[in-house]
């Protein structure tokens, strides 16, 4: 009954995705029985009960003095717009606190389309340092860093460990929420998921030992849907001296695959960092290894640092 129920919902709302209705969801989004119908608009909802195939459709939002181009076919783009503030605030809320400024480097790996990482860049003058595999995201990425004239150094690779087919991974795609694109196949699949691209692959030891900014990073950001444990491991010189935290989304309940993934980066880093849960404010709190958190925080273990 229920899964019938959600059926007709996603035809109806699939439908109902016009301009117009959208920017209505966004002029009531303060009210809670707005908020609550407009998930079923999400095209992350939709995608993973009836076949949904991306068609661009662009909008601007402008936030504090950050004007950024967003898709509403795509889940970052579309709770962006309706929100009408950048998805995702925890990079920003962090780089208050950090006090970070102008000649400060934002590592931001996973980058998507910059909204959690350009806000604070064109704010506080911050150089950004992202690292996005997917071309087509990568595109709006740029795009977004140019509208608000951040000083930014991109590159389109995913950092692994892996050197895949001469030098080449899958990335797999998944329309209706591109956030959640992977090198992983069973991560965050949809009803119809066959789509892929191939690119480039590199260790993030080698990404860090060619760029001109390895000793200004100030702040490192991971998001890379599954693969986070192959991205730290790949890059053991540079996390055996790198003093900046590392900020990452700690989603145990996704699945078992992803839980022990996630409690192995734990025991990794365990020696060198100190973890810590985060509020919606960036505010540290105690934290458990085994509750499921938007995003968690490593801090260097001060005594353990080497020259």
């Amino acid at each position: 009954m229920k899964e019938n129920l959600q059926r007709a919902i996603t035809f109806f709302t699939s439908h109902l995705r016009f301009r117009p209705v959208l920017i209505a969801l966004q002029k009531c989004y303060h009210f809670p029985p707005v908020r609550r119908v407009a998930r079923f608009f999400d095209p992350n909802y939709i995608r993973k009960i009836r076949p949904f195939r991306y068609q661009p459709s662009l909008a601007h939002i402008d936030w504090q003095g950050t004007r950024l181009l967003v898709d509403v076919n795509d889940h970052i783009g579309f709770q962006t717009f309706i929100r009408n503030e950048p998805f995702e605030m925890a990079v920003y809320a962090i780089a208050q606190k950090l006090d970070l400024s102008r000649g400060d480097v934002i590592l931001d790996i996973g980058a998507n389309i910059g909204t959690a990482s350009i806000p604070i860049c064109r704010e506080r003058g911050c150089e950004l340092a992202a690292v996005e595999a997917s071309k087509d995201t990568a595109a709006q990425l740029l795009r977004n860093i140019s509208l608000n004239g951040v000083k930014a150094h991109v590159d389109v690779i995913a950092l692994s460990s892996e050197t895949g087919d001469d030098g080449f991974l899958k990335l797999h795609l998944h329309d209706g929420n591109r956030g959640a694109n992977s090198l992983q196949e069973d991560w965050a699949v949809s009803v119809v998921d066959n789509l892929f691209e191939w690119v480039p692959s590199q260790s993030l030891d080698d990404y860090i030992a060619r760029s001109p900014f390895a000793d200004r990073i100030s702040l490192i950001k991971i998001d890379v849907e599954g693969a986070e444990l192959d991205v730290l491991r790949s890059g053991g010189i540079f996390l055996s001296h790198n003093t900046a935290p590392i900020l990452m989304e700690y989603r145990i309940d996704a699945n078992e695959k992803t839980r022990a993934m996630l409690h192995q980066v734990l025991d990794d880093l365990h020696d060198s960092y100190e973890v810590h849960a985060l509020d919606e404010d960036g505010n540290k709190q105690p934290f458990d290894r085994n509750t499921a958190y938007s995003n968690v925080f490593f801090e260097r273990r001060k005594q353990n640092v080497t020259v």
